[in-house]
């Protein structure tokens, strides 16, 4: 698999979590769901889900990523209802995701004995340093714009 075709998986498994994230909230939204299993009350709780996006990806060399950003979907309808700027949580998960991923299909090719897995972890480390960044500040951020708004 050349680097191209690589980047093209990742695009592709992307661009469907993309859509299956917005169908999770679709889905909660029309159905009135009320159960949230990832609860972000907390800036850990926000850390840890952000982690488990990523870790998952990982395991499934990425491939299950749309389905792990539906379960996130389905589990903010009341986060967003209850504060739209909620929405912001996210861009953490896409870039934990996309860096699972990104992991997940590296760990394959050495596996098949295409690549080396060794070889550079600078771009994903970056990207879960930037996902981690982001599970820190977004409670803050939607906090503030939710205050912004009622003032």
């Amino acid at each position: 698999m050349t680097e191209n075709n690589k980047i093209g998986e990742v695009k592709a498994v992307m661009l469907l979590s993309a859509g299956f994230y917005i169908m999770g909230l679709a889905v909660s939204y029309f159905l009135g769901l009320e159960t949230s299993f990832i609860s972000m009350t907390s800036v850990s709780d926000s850390i840890i889900a952000t982690l488990g996006v990523f870790i998952f990806a990982v395991l499934f060399f990425g491939f299950l990523t749309p389905l792990l950003l539906l379960s996130v979907g389905l589990s903010q309808r009341i986060l967003v209802s209850q504060n739209i700027f909620s929405l912001i949580f996210a861009a953490q998960f896409f870039v934990a995701a996309y860096a699972g991923t990104l992991l997940g299909i590296k760990a394959l090719k050495d596996l098949k004995g295409e690549g080396n897995l060794a070889s550079s972890f600078k771009k994903e480390i970056l990207l879960m340093t930037i996902a981690i960044l982001l599970s820190v500040i977004s409670p803050f951020i939607a906090d503030y714009a939710q205050g912004l708004l009622l003032a």
